[in-house]
């Protein structure tokens, strides 16, 4: 190592320039017998990046010493603000002097990793050195940082926190493990303010079946005004009230399972009327704004 050290497990391979290639060896590798001419010695081990040596045969032993440099990992979380993990998000370890891709031939050789469904990211083995990290695909740019960090040892954590987002839990109270199996709860959004004379109007945002236990999470819904409907034994109520979804803090909705009226199953044609004259039964919900718990770090890169 660069200490004068052994490295324990390291692997050597031998090439010339004529295109002989050796069988890899744990070292200390020794071959005997080689053609005179210019041959290349390069050595792998875990946890440190690749060295190589040239060296000019022309009778005789020689002894060529390979140094490897220790190599550098960072690992990392990726939550939103409520700490809710990312799944899927690209982290880039960009070097000094690199920018975040913004096309697929800028991305050529730059270091990368893709979070698990828990949040986690692993870097490649990096050179010791300044590194920016980055997030988001090639051509967005979802989150960076502004100045480079030396990067050295080997090993580093970062928590990554993204800016935004919102957080509703909806909980449905009193469904039979019957009704839970064919019950869909559906989140509304509004269209926006309406124009004089005109009642607001809503789309679906999300729809989701009920599972058991009635406990469902949103997370990837962007801030604004919403209702809940629930569609349950063949019927469909809506709730008159809405609620806000913010940056700052989780909404919690509750709804308790609407009693069935009795009345037979609407047919395809008069649920459409229905939705379009938005004459479901009214569905009762409590509303409660909880803060962010403010031991949660903000927006941004976290280093421990």
């Amino acid at each position: 190592d660069t200490e004068g050290n052994p490295v324990y497990g390291a692997r050597v391979s031998a090439a010339s320039d004529e295109g002989s290639d050796l069988e890899v060896q744990d070292a200390p590798a020794r071959w005997d017998d080689l053609a005179p001419g210019r041959w290349t010695l390069r050595a792998e081990a875990d946890d440190h990046l690749p060295g190589a040596a040239e060296v000019e045969l022309s009778g005789g032993a020689r002894t060529v010493l390979i140094e490897l440099r220790a190599g550098v990992r960072i690992r990392g979380n990726v939550t939103n603000r409520f700490g809710t993990p990312l799944h899927g998000r690209t982290v880039w370890f960009l070097p000094a002097g690199a920018d975040h891709p913004l096309a697929d031939d800028d991305a050529v050789g730059l270091p990368f990793a893709k979070t698990d469904r828990l949040g986690r990211f692993t870097s490649p083995l990096l050179e010791p050195g300044p590194r920016r990290l980055s997030i988001g695909r090639v051509g967005r740019i979802q989150l960076a940082m502004e100045a480079a960090r030396a990067i050295e040892g080997t090993s580093h954590e970062v928590d990554v926190v993204f800016p935004g987002g919102s957080l509703l839990e909806v909980v449905v109270d009193g469904l039979s493990a019957d009704d839970t199996r064919s019950s869909r709860l559906f989140v509304l959004e509004s269209d926006g303010p309406p124009a004089p004379d005109e009642e607001e109007r809503w789309r679906r945002a999300e729809v989701e079946d009920v599972p058991e236990g009635g406990e469902l999470t949103f997370e990837s819904l962007f801030p604004g005004s919403y209702r809940i409907a629930l569609r349950t034994g063949g019927e469909r109520f809506a709730s008159v009230a809405s609620f806000t979804l913010d940056n700052e803090r989780v909404t919690s909705v509750r709804v308790p399972a609407p009693a069935p009226s009795g009345r037979r199953e609407m047919s395809r044609e008069e649920r459409r009327a229905a939705r379009a004259e938005q004459r479901h039964p009214a569905l009762p919900i409590e509303i409660d704004y909880v803060p962010l718990d403010p031991s949660l770090p903000g927006p941004g890169f976290h280093w421990n």
